[in-house]
């Protein structure tokens, strides 16, 4: 019996057991039938995904693409059966498969240059996720096109390495470009030439013209510069009116014959809406590896040399020479110094008279600016004048001579009613559009009446007759008088003489050193010349009685020089004033 019970109920627990087996089995079936269905919806929302985004889709692994979105065929230029097994290393530039490929990152982002199936490289930013498929493991990538993106940044990359108006390189390009250059020439043993151009003239032109003329000839001369450019020449702008040319496989003489090249454009006028406008065209040159070894220093050399070169009056160029660097050196100590002098008052003003030869009376005098330097003593114009125009400083200074001298010829005034003065004015003055309202300001400051006033331009500075008679124009609308000096010596068209509003001209004393000589003839005319304008003549440099003679009997009308006096301090002059006004009166009780 218990036999029989034992069976019945291993029997029961066998069929229990299928009983539960059957239920797990059917629930299994129906848990895998369920996962399944995820599966594949789950499988159908990311081909959903894939297809819909605008973003390119890759998914790789082991070198080889196993899906491939719409977007991302429309990118590479394939249809979808072309890139699924295709290599990975087909779709991309050389150098950029290692990275695709690295394990060690869950998830990164880079830009990467793909190749098209036509060739073509595409740029792109690439998103990329690793991730574990039935064991292995799979890349998923997205792929963004950044073709306008890079554009926009060469854009960017041009503006920011390239000036806006001539389109050349700037500054920190050309640092780049002659670094590349030597780094070249070293490699091949071959030299550099660095020129550092600067167009004069600019300032005049931009400030009468304006600058949208000045402009213009500024695109005017580096279009020429271009088209006499060869292969290995490169042109930079380096500030407004500077330019850099980089001559690589370069040597002395090509240098020089670019240069002539390039200064012979100034040899003729700019025409710009109808104006012919003139400038002079400076360059200095310095050589790798002569001159320097980097970019800084070449270019420094090469201004050097351009600096040197301002000294000329037509355009020029010069090599840089060691010996430049040290007066360069000199020039900036006495830069220093002006400017002290400026500050403590060591600048003076001397006098020298002016005489009327038909009877000796002292019509006027000319104010010449001597530094009484501390330690050195009385330093000549000539000596710092120049530097003071090449500094700047020179406005300034002539600020202060012509403040100086209303102030004192004020003052003199009280007793020598007649006295006017002459004040030199410099190209920076004449070329400066506030001066005439400057000027204005300055004589009612000092009080003296305009017409005691005279200022003495060059030749050179009413080249431009056009421009010149404007400004003389509003000049004599303040009723100041306007003398011409160093008549003879300069570039005026006797044509042109007629039309400019000058009271006198003042002849270099060139003229009058050998009255024997062949400028025996030129001098008289120049006097008939002046008295034919209806203007003044004054003759500068009158040393002798011969020559004061001659003079005289010449009819020239005034006259200046060593023979009637040196230039005065002012105590000193005031002195001479009296003295020549007593023999006056002595000679007028004669009578």
């Amino acid at each position: 019996m218990s036999k029989e019970i034992e069976y019945i109920l291993w029997m029961s627990f066998l069929v229990l057991l299928v009983y539960l087996l059957a239920i797990y089995i059917q629930v299994k079936r129906k848990s895998l039938e369920k996962y399944k269905r995820e599966l594949e919806a789950s499988e159908n929302r990311f081909k959903r995904f894939m297809e819909m985004t605008m973003e390119g889709i890759i998914v790789h692994g082991h070198g080889q693409v196993m899906e491939a979105n719409r977007a991302a065929c429309q990118l590479l230029g394939y249809v979808e059966s072309e890139l699924i097994h295709m290599p990975i290393d087909d779709l991309i530039v050389a150098g950029s498969l290692k990275k695709m490929e690295h394990d060690d990152c869950q998830e990164e982002r880079y830009e990467i240059q793909l190749r098209r199936k036509d060739g073509t490289v595409l740029p792109a930013e690439i998103v990329q996720r690793k991730y574990d498929h039935d064991g292995r493991k799979v890349n998923f990538t997205v792929i963004r096109d950044i073709t306008e993106q890079k554009k926009n940044e060469e854009k960017m990359r041009y503006i920011t390495t390239h000036d806006d108006l001539t389109r050349l390189p700037n500054k920190e390009a050309i640092h780049h470009a002659i670094e590349k250059s030597i780094q070249e020439a070293s490699s091949r043993q071959e030299e550099v030439a660095i020129m550092f151009l600067e167009i004069s003239g600019m300032k005049t032109i931009n400030d009468f013209y304006g600058y949208a003329v000045g402009d213009q000839v500024l695109l005017r001369i580096v279009t020429e510069w271009k088209k006499r450019s060869g292969e290995n020449v490169l042109l930079g702008r380096w500030s407004g009116n500077e330019f850099i040319a980089i001559l690589s496989k370069s040597t002395k003489e090509k240098a020089e014959m670019v240069a002539k090249q390039f200064s012979e454009i100034a040899d003729v006028p700019i025409v710009v809406e109808g104006l012919e406008l003139y400038v002079t065209i400076k360059i200095g040159i310095s050589l790798y590896p002569k001159d320097g070894m980097d970019s800084k220093t070449l270019i420094r050399k090469a201004d050097i040399a351009r600096y040197r070169s301002r000294k000329k009056v037509a355009s020029e160029f010069l090599f840089f020479e060691e010996p430049m660097a040290l007066v360069l050196h000199e020039k900036i100590a006495m830069e220093r110094e002006l400017r002290r002098a400026l500050e403590k008052g060591e600048f003076e003003l001397y006098y020298q008279p002016q005489i009327r030869l038909d009877n000796g009376a002292i019509t006027g005098m000319e104010a010449l600016i001597r530094w009484n330097h501390p330690e050195k003593g009385i330093i000549s114009p000539h000596t710092f004048i120049p530097v003071a125009e090449q500094t700047g400083i020179i406005i300034p200074i002539n600020e202060w001579v012509i403040r100086t001298a209303c102030r004192q010829t004020k003052q003199l005034l009280e007793y020598f009613p007649n006295l006017s003065v002459s004040v030199n004015l410099s190209c920076y003055e004449f070329e400066n559009r506030r001066f005439v309202d400057k000027l204005a300001n300055l004589l009612e400051e000092t009080g003296l009446p305009p017409h005691h006033l005279d200022l003495e331009i060059t030749e050179r500075m009413a080249m431009d007759t056009e421009r010149a008679i404007a400004i003389l124009t509003k000049l004599k609308a303040i009723g100041v008088t306007i003398s011409m000096d160093d008549f003879g010596t300069g570039y005026s068209s006797l044509s042109y003489l007629t039309d400019l509003p000058i009271d006198r001209l003042k002849i270099d004393r060139s003229f009058v050193r050998n009255i024997q000589g062949k400028k025996d003839a030129i001098l008289p005319a120049i006097i008939r010349l002046g008295h034919n304008i209806g203007v003044k003549v004054l003759t500068e440099g009158v040393e002798t009685e011969t020559e004061a003679a001659y003079l005289r009997n010449k009819r020239c009308d005034e006259a200046q020089g060593y023979y009637f006096a040196p230039p005065l301090p002012y105590e000193a002059f005031l002195s001479f004033l009296r003295g020549q006004h007593r023999n006056e009166l002595r000679i007028q009780e004669m009578k």
